[in-house]
């Protein structure tokens, strides 16, 4: 089930102090359509009660999927939020995926990859190496890169991941699933792994 806290906001444009709802957490299981919401990054818009503007809260909150079995925890401040551990015993035994991001495109990233069957960890390893390279070429500035799909033609399949300085400045970055190493081919495809 999803749960919705009202929580106290200022307008970022005329400063009003006002209640917004804000999801707490949200279980798309149950609820469907908060799924495109939270991929979408309007989960917990609101307008202004004072001057009727558009306003974009984004807040902590736990992604619940009981179909893929899968918790993650979004967490955008240094206190503890709602986290889990994967040592947990009830949802070990129920082969839950249990993740703790702290920026809301790594919770989009995230859903974007269970949702497509891949093994987060392979991805991450890959993303990191990409980075680590551009960062080094790239020195004034910090390289951000990220899954965003699977790409397939007629003979071959290539990982798609985003890379930005700036979300004005976006770049693809294209690795053919052929040149990965045998661990990575045999992992990709596989969340079952990642489930014990």
């Amino acid at each position: 089930m999803s749960k919705i806290s009202p929580k106290a906001i200022n307008c970022p444009f005329c400063n009003e102090s006002q209640v917004a709802n804000i999801y707490d957490s949200v279980n798309v299981t149950i609820d469907p359509s908060l799924k495109q919401k939270v991929l979408n990054g309007t989960l917990n818009d609101k307008n202004c009660d004072s001057c009727g503007k558009a306003i974009n809260i984004i807040s902590g909150l736990l992604y619940h999927d009981m179909t893929q079995k899968l918790m993650i925890s979004l967490n955008t401040s240094d206190e503890p939020g709602i986290t889990f551990d994967n040592k947990n015993p009830f949802l070990k035994m129920e082969g839950y995926i249990v993740r703790e991001v702290k920026e809301y495109y790594d919770l989009i990233e995230k859903i974007t990859i269970f949702d497509n069957g891949l093994n987060d960890e392979v991805l991450a390893a890959l993303a990191e190496g990409f980075s680590s390279s551009l960062n080094e070429i790239v020195k004034d500035a910090k390289l951000y890169v990220f899954f965003d799909r699977i790409e397939k033609s007629l003979f071959k399949k290539k990982i798609v991941f985003k890379c930005f300085t700036h979300p004005s400045q976006m770049m693809e970055l294209k690795q053919p699933i052929s040149k990965l190493d045998k661990a990575q081919q045999s992992l990709l495809f596989n969340m079952d792994v990642l489930r014990n």
